[in-house]
């Protein structure tokens, strides 16, 4: 344990050295100056009810990180259908609106708003939406990435419908999710990986 001048001094030498890697900014100028954007090795929960564009906010915020920021990223879907989060990263990337893109009565003009350039193609976000994860299988998905690209951050979209293991019938889903949440933050704290 340390004393508040020596860990107060400590933080103003690495402030000098500019050796702080710990925040991650996220392209939203008021979240980062308010909140210091994303923090490696924490979790950040956004939150919200059904509708109110919390999935539309990460993807903005995932391809803000990378594209802007140089960043290295996962953003995995354990809520949504693959169709769904490739039209709001499209969206995202070429400014049509999602219910334009998934209009089965597509128009020629809105075909041709969608070019993508090789710069947007090779940016550095892992993309992946698949329902009734079990915790061990992402943890083993983003070990494997993390070991063939280095991750800042990865974006789990809905952290609550991960499944832990088979669920004891005596545990409430409360326990459940805390016990869940709890492996889930000490892996990306030893990892020194974001998790949002």
């Amino acid at each position: 344990m340390q004393i508040l001048g020596q860990a107060l001094h400590e933080f103003k030498q690495q402030l000098d050295n500019k050796s702080l890697k710990f925040h991650l900014k996220t392209g939203f100028k008021t979240l980062d100056y308010f909140a210091g954007g994303y923090y490696r090795g924490e979790m950040t929960v956004v939150a919200g009810r059904p509708g109110m564009g919390v999935t539309s906010f990460l993807l903005e915020s995932a391809i803000n990180m990378v594209k802007n920021h140089g960043y290295r990223g996962a953003y995995i879907s354990v809520d949504h259908n693959e169709q769904l989060i490739q039209a709001k990263l499209m969206s995202i990337l070429t400014n049509v609106p999602v219910k334009n893109l998934l209009d089965e009565n597509l128009k020629k003009e809105t075909l041709k708003k969608i070019t993508l350039t090789d710069d947007q193609l090779s940016l550095p976000l892992y993309v992946h939406a698949q329902t009734n994860r079990m915790l061990e299988e992402l943890m083993n998905e983003i070990m494997v990435l993390h070991s063939q690209h280095p991750l800042d951050f990865v974006m789990v979209d809905t952290v609550q419908n991960i499944i832990l293991t088979e669920r004891n019938h005596f545990c409430s889903q409360f326990d459940h999710f805390n016990e869940m949440l709890l492996h889930l933050t000490t892996f990306f704290r030893e990892q020194d990986i974001a998790l949002i």
